[in-house]
């Protein structure tokens, strides 16, 4: 095998965004992909990359504390972050518990965003994008949006991609999108 292409999959998460989103529309934006061990943040500034940051908190931190605050089992443990919640559930664990993580996360991006506009003069972040596996943790979105006074959404890997309607019917679950993002960024990279 000869390989004709290596990618980092930050770069293939840029690569689905900028084919999918008006990259103009935005001075400077963040991308965020939300993996089980590591979280990675891009920073967009006037529609090129400019830089990216690690950030400390991932997917295995909401899991941890869900586990220590409900005992409950794995496969709830995903339903719940990925925003699928029982109601029969108590809903005060799981809130205290994601609520703590996420605060923690949203400080996290505060202290990568503070960097980013220091570095390059850059007066605020018009839109943060997240994606990977942890997007749809419940109540990250507003815990950043608080954070930072960004608008925030998680990234649609199809919003200007039409698939096959086969291959459609197997997108009903919306966290699909998100987890598939850096398998499509990759897919559409040329050499």
């Amino acid at each position: 095998m000869r390989p004709v292409i290596i990618d980092i999959d930050l770069f293939a998460v840029i690569n689905i965004f900028q084919l999918n989103y008006d990259v103009t529309k935005y001075t400077s934006s963040i991308i965020i992909n939300i993996g089980t061990e590591t979280t990675d943040a891009a920073f967009i500034h006037n529609g090129i990359f400019h830089s990216s940051r690690d950030i400390p908190i991932a997917g295995s931190n909401f899991r941890t504390q869900l586990g220590f605050a409900t005992s409950l089992p794995n496969e709830q443990i995903n339903n719940i972050l990925n925003s699928k919640i029982d109601p029969k559930m108590e809903a005060a664990p799981i809130i205290n518990a994601i609520n703590s993580v996420s605060k923690d996360f949203a400080n996290a991006v505060g202290v990568a965003v503070s960097y980013f506009q220091t570095s390059d003069s850059v007066d605020k972040i018009d839109l943060i994008v997240l994606s990977g596996g942890y997007a749809h943790v419940p109540g990250l979105i507003n815990m950043l949006e608080l954070r930072t006074g960004a608008e925030v959404e998680i990234l649609d890997p199809l919003k200007n991609i039409v698939p096959d309607m086969k291959i459609a019917e197997d997108f009903e679950d919306p966290s699909l999108g998100s987890v598939l993002s850096v398998a499509m960024g990759l897919a559409t990279r040329t050499y």
